[in-house]
């Protein structure tokens, strides 16, 4: 007879230790990728396909002066790119989009961007497209050349000013190396000596 007692009870376990073990491997793999691109001396940005940023990390703040909280889901272009290359930004993401043309995809390039304060500065970049599913996200990376730039630049004049007073002298001067071979001379040697440069660096 049907009393409505409860006399016993089924149950079915399983045992989900790998699967739990499988997650915290998953959580750990995430968490060092995530402090080993907060650790970044380059600016590190993740787009989706849209553009919009979906991570920024601390070398980003500091190289374009933007909180995390201030251009989550921003266009990244909008953002950093001055008004005169933006059409240039969005015509290579949606050629790639469109025709999967990867001109300027994993290649490291120089542009120009632009900080919170407005101020423009030169930077090297790199885009890297990610397949995910059924979804494109884009990592980028990016470095303030800046200082290497003023470097170089200086370098460039300091060799300028050289060259000019090597060559505007009125002593005779050459450069030879280590084996007393000419590699280079000035006008007033060339004229004192009676020999063309070629001459001279053939001598």
């Amino acid at each position: 007879v049907d009393t409505g007692r409860v006399v016993g009870m089924y149950g079915v376990l399983h045992d989900i230790t790998e699967k739990h073990q499988s997650e915290e491997s998953l959580r750990n793999s995430e968490e060092k990728t995530r402090l080993i691109m907060d650790a970044s001396l380059d600016a590190i940005i993740w787009i989706d396909s849209n553009g919009a940023i979906l991570y920024w990390n601390p070398q980003a703040e500091s190289t374009f002066g933007w909180t995390k909280e201030d251009v989550l889901f921003q266009n990244l272009i909008e953002i950093i790119a001055p008004e005169y290359v933006k059409a240039e930004y969005i015509s290579i993401l949606e050629n790639y989009l469109q025709r999967a043309d990867d001109t300027f995809m994993n290649q490291l390039i120089e542009r120009k961007a632009i900080n919170k304060e407005k101020t423009e500065f030169p930077i090297e970049l790199t885009v890297i497209p990610v397949q995910q599913n059924d979804e494109i996200f884009f990592a980028v990376f990016i470095r303030n050349i800046s200082e290497r730039k003023r470097f170089s630049d200086e370098l460039k004049m300091s060799e300028k000013r050289y060259r000019n007073l090597f060559f505007m002298s009125p002593l005779p001067m050459w450069v030879c190396d280590w084996e007393a071979r000419f590699l280079d001379v000035n006008d007033a040697a060339v004229r004192h000596y009676g020999f063309s440069r070629e001459e001279f660096l053939q001598m």
